[in-house]
């Protein structure tokens, strides 16, 4: 009798401050009240491969926020002036490094770059 394989599901690791993370965007969501903008990320990592976090940017666009770090990130033109849309970055893949507050809280997203070179977390090709 053939024996059965088991598998164990395992807890992602934690996440490494100022480690950048292979994501790739799945949604945006602008929520007028209380003026945030909802990020839902997907990791592409091996390490993380699958997590989803969902992150809160600032809906105020400014020439190097948060939010123009990542809409910039994601490819959009985010020039003094112009116009963007937010839901044009999903789809997009980009390298997200986040800090750990203290007390046991989410990670928070602290910097957003294009996903250009090959990261330790990123999937071989």
């Amino acid at each position: 009798m053939p024996r059965a394989i088991e598998l164990v599901v395992e807890p992602y690791g934690d996440l490494v401050p100022g480690r950048p993370y292979a994501t790739r965007i799945l949604n945006v969501k602008v929520k007028s009240k209380p003026g945030e903008i909802h990020v839902t990320l997907e990791h592409v990592g091996q390490e993380q491969q699958g997590r989803r976090q969902t992150c809160l940017l600032p809906a105020k666009l400014l020439p190097n926020n948060l939010t123009s770090q990542f809409l910039r990130a994601t490819g959009l033109d985010v020039t003094t002036g112009n116009r963007v849309d937010p839901t044009d970055a999903v789809g997009a893949s980009v390298l997200v490094t986040f800090a750990l507050p203290a007390g046991n809280q989410d990670p928070k997203p602290v910097g957003f770059s294009l996903l250009e070179e090959k990261t330790d977390d990123e999937p071989a090709r």
